[in-house]
Order: structure tokens, then C-alpha cells, then sequence
């Protein structure tokens, strides 16, 4: 019980300083996105998996903003383009003199069910102290895909809002880094998440024991919403950083399901999110 007490205390001083920085604004919190968006929660305490918590309201409150939450969780980018998108074009069009924040995040799904499956952790770690080229190359393909669908989908909002709308593209966690969450499915998960996700840049320092073949690179799934934001004049709402083991409080931010943060973890994600816009 006193220790439920510290967790939720924490999330609290966490949320409190946000809301006192931050100018009021009116107009709508436009959420286009996954179950990172939707709020999904992994399991906080005496909060079951599958919850809705997430970043979304308390971010919206902070700015005085409505919600509008079209995200869901388990799309993927295609299904975000095909099913989400052009609802989002149509609200945009039919208010044009609204306040639209837009948020944008996609792809991780597809990323999940790639590095999850056996067959594709057996490609990698044929050798346990070296990735294959072979698994390099999955990768790259994979985020070559997802890399179109991410710029369809934010020059489409960008094209919507105009160029001085405010679009917010933010970047994955990586629940695996949490120490309980490193071996799940695979021994060497927390090798794969973080390729995926940031590429081969850094992959040395972040993970220890696995070394990679120096003639094939890997951009990762947050280095393409990186460059997509860039492109479009998109803010960056950088939420890997938080989660990596520099983080001090990162075992106790990622829920039960070792996929998605929990309560605390969505509150550093909304301070990510106010940190990054106004």
C-alpha cells in the first residue's frame, strides 16, 4: 500500500509543475496515432493492462484544449493512413479557423510484430554475440515502408493546417530497457527494440554484448519520425530519452506487459509533450 502511495505521489509532482508553466490556449488536441496515443496502459498498480490512461487528457487540460481522440490501439501505420487520416483531413476542413493541435505518431506495431516473432529473433541471433546482416537487412526494409507511410501522413496534416499549423510528431519508447522487461519474449530483446527503433547510431554504447556486422546501417523507426518532422516543419516530441536507463525511475514507468508505460510513464510522456509545444 505505501508503496502504491509513492508511485501515484510521484506521477502527481510530476503532472503539477507541468500545469502551472503553460499558457492557456483554445482549439482542439487532434490525436491521430496508436495505442501510445490512445493511452493504452501496460499495468500500473491496482490498474489492469488495457486501461486508458495515457498523455493526451492531462495535456489538452494543461492548454485548455478539447480532445479529439481518433488513435487506436493495435492500428498500424498503413491502417493510421487508410482509417484514421482522412477523418482527421475532413475535422480539419470543415473548422478551418480552429486552433488545431495534431499529434501524429505511427508504425510501432508493425515494428512489435517483426521482433517478436521467433522466426525473425532466430535470423538475428543465429549467432548470440553477433547480429546477421541478414536481420539488418529485414529491418531496413522494414522501415523503408513505414518511412512512406510517415511522410504521406504528415504532409497530408501539414497540407491541411497550413504552414503555420501546429503538427507534433512524436518518437516510441523502448519498454524493453526496463531491467524486468530485457529478456521478454527473447534473451537479446532489448538489442532488437533498440536497433529497430534508433538504428545501428549509438547501438554500441546503449547495448552491451552484441555486436554488429560494420558494413550494413540501420536508420530505426524514430529516426524516420525524426526526419518526417524535420521535413514538414513538424515539432518533435522526443519521448525515447525518457526511457532509456538514464531515466533513474524507468523499471517503475513500463507496465506489466513490457510494451506499454504505465501511469507514471504517460505522465513523463506528457511532460515531453509540454516541454516540446507551446
Amino acid at each position: 500500500m505505501f508503496k502504491n502511495f509513492i508511485y501515484y505521489a510521484l506521477a502527481l509532482l510530476l503532472t503539477l509543475p507541468m500545469m502551472g508553466s503553460v499558457s492557456a490556449a483554445n482549439g482542439t488536441l487532434l490525436v491521430v496515432g496508436d495505442s501510445i496515443d490512445w493511452g493504452y496502459d501496460g499495468g500500473s498498480p491496482g490498474v489492469p493492462p488495457g486501461t486508458q490512461t495515457g498523455w493526451a487528457t492531462s495535456y489538452a487540460g494543461a492548454l485548455n484544449l478539447d480532445v479529439n481522440m481518433l488513435a487506436v490501439p493495435g492500428y498500424t501505420a498503413l491502417e493510421v493512413n487508410v482509417l484514421e487520416l482522412p477523418d482527421a483531413l475532413k475535422m480539419i476542413a470543415a473548422n478551418p479557423g480552429n486552433h488545431w493541435v495534431v499529434t501524429y505518431g505511427a508504425g510501432g506495431n508493425e515494428v512489435l510484430r517483426l521482433i517478436t516473432t521467433k522466426a525473425f529473433y532466430q535470423l538475428c541471433m543465429a549467432d548470440p554475440a553477433r547480429l546477421t546482416k541478414s536481420c539488418l537487412h529485414r529491418i531496413n526494409a522494414l522501415i523503408s515502408q513505414l518511412a512512406t507511410y510517415n511522410d504521406r501522413a504528415v504532409k497530408m496534416l501539414r497540407d491541411a493546417v497550413g504552414p503555420n499549423g501546429t503538427i507534433l510528431v512524436r518518437t516510441y519508447p523502448v519498454a524493453t530497457f526496463a531491467s524486468q522487461c530485457s529478456s521478454i519474449p527473447f534473451p537479446g530483446a532489448d538489442a532488437l527494440a533498440y536497433l529497430v527503433f534508433e538504428g545501428t547510431e549509438g547501438f554500441g554504447g546503449a547495448v552491451s554484448g552484441i555486436n554488429l556486422p560494420g558494413d550494413v546501417m540501420v536508420d530505426g523507426l524514430n529516426d524516420n519520425l525524426r526526419q518526417v518532422a524535420a521535413k514538414y516543419n513538424a515539432t518533435l516530441v522526443d519521448i525515447f530519452p525518457y526511457f532509456t536507463p538514464a531515466n533513474p525511475y524507468l523499471n517503475s514507468m513500463v507496465g506489466e506487459d513490457c510494451l506499454h508505460p504505465n501511469i507514471l510513464g504517460y505522465q513523463f510522456i506528457t511532460n515531453a509533450f509540454l516541454q516540446s509545444y507551446p
